[in-house]
């Protein structure tokens, strides 16, 4: 039951049915893990990450509780505890997404070497996701001399999304995560040709109109930048992740960024 409301995304729901599952059976940790899932579902980080250390408690060398207690402290800027976590979740069992979660702790800590390296590992285990691909171009981009290793991993990334599209053709985040990547690949125009079949689309999801602001930054276009900073912060897109993204440092040396902030960080 408790799976069938988080399909719904009825977290709340969700959180009794497996408050009640985990209090019936004490010594259980599958319950426990389910319940922090319902918290993180919610935003509440710390009850989550106070939920998944009971489920460590009661299974230790758990790789699953321990991906997840990594992502909580991640969200909790418990950086130290978030990678303590994600390795021993690698050393218990090697995953693609556990590296791809570690590699995106360390980019966001500016350490792109470290960051590369994981990224690395992640598409040797899965090379058919283009996230991973598109990660490791972002940290290959922030590495001196590694500009071309940086193409040819957007350039998988960008085929991988091009697949994906044949199948999802009005995906909003699909069209601007393809945009996004022929920007970073310095295709400027194609990428804004893309970034034009997205305008057409009905349907906007807020990290699409994330990675518009991201494309005109990258672009050089200022004004439209800022546009699409008020747009994604209209449409719900989390101030943190705008404030934490390296590819904003500029922007965010403006004055007129800080005044389209102020407006929504009450």
């Amino acid at each position: 039951m408790g799976e069938y409301y988080m399909s719904k995304r009825d977290s709340k729901q969700a959180e009794g049915v497996y408050a009640r599952a985990a209090a019936l059976a004490p010594g259980e940790w599958h319950p426990v893990l389910q319940l922090g899932r319902s918290f993180y579902a919610q935003a509440r980080y710390s009850e989550a990450a106070s939920t998944w250390e009971t489920a460590r408690a009661k299974s230790p060398d758990n790789a699953l509780v321990l991906r997840n207690l990594g992502a909580a402290y991640h969200m909790l800027e418990r950086t130290d505890d978030a990678a303590a976590a994600f390795q021993r979740a690698l050393e218990i069992e090697p995953s693609a997404t556990v590296y791809s979660n570690l590699g995106t702790l360390r980019f966001f800590q500016g350490r792109y070497s470290d960051a590369a390296a994981a990224f690395e590992k992640a598409v040797e285990l899965n090379p058919s996701v283009f996230l991973y691909w598109a990660n490791l171009g972002d940290a290959y981009r922030r590495l001196p001399g590694s500009t071309e290793k940086a193409r040819t991993a957007y350039s998988r990334a960008i085929n991988l999304v091009e697949d994906r599209l044949k199948t999802s053709p009005t995906s909003p985040d699909l069209q601007t995560q393809l945009a996004l990547y022929l920007a970073k690949s310095d295709n400027k125009t194609r990428a804004l040709q893309e970034l034009r079949r997205w305008e057409s689309f009905e349907t906007k999801s807020p990290a699409s109109h994330f990675r518009v602001l991201l494309i005109h930054e990258i672009g050089g276009d200022r004004e439209a930048a800022l546009s699409a900073l008020s747009a994604a912060l209209t449409a719900g897109y989390a101030i943190k992740e705008i404030r934490d993204e390296p590819e904003l440092a500029r922007l965010r040396n403006d004055p007129r960024y800080h005044r389209i902030v102020a407006t929504f960080d009450k």
